[in-house]
């Protein structure tokens, strides 16, 4: 595992959710490219790119601000879902995850 893999922070830093929006939302997740009726998970090459069509998978959103959120648990389930299926997705852990742009803005993941 590299450097950068082992080192990977997850940002979940979302919008400020206002009333009057859809009552449900969600996170859409490129987990694959179709290339020629052919799904991968691997990014393509040059040649391919062109082709490729890129294959999402839909998640459940959250409807409230995180940012500055700092301890994990207090993240909405979706949130945390969501970590949990990038993780599965890369095979790295997911350690820090950043709720806004400031620096102490961050979860510290103990799993």
């Amino acid at each position: 595992i590299s450097l950068s893999q082992k080192l990977l922070v997850v940002c979940l830093y979302r919008c400020l959710w206002t009333e009057g929006m859809a009552t449900s939302c969600s996170t859409a997740v490129c987990t694959g490219y179709e290339i020629d009726g052919v799904v991968t998970d691997r990014f393509p090459t040059t040649p391919s790119l062109m082709k490729a069509k890129p294959v999402f998978t839909t998640l459940p959103g959250w409807k409230c601000d995180v940012r500055g959120i700092t301890d994990y648990n207090a993240l909405p389930q979706q949130a945390k879902d969501y970590v949990d299926f990038i993780e599965s997705k890369i095979g790295v852990p997911v350690k820090i995850v950043s709720t806004g742009p400031k620096r102490h803005e961050i979860c510290y993941r103990n799993k």
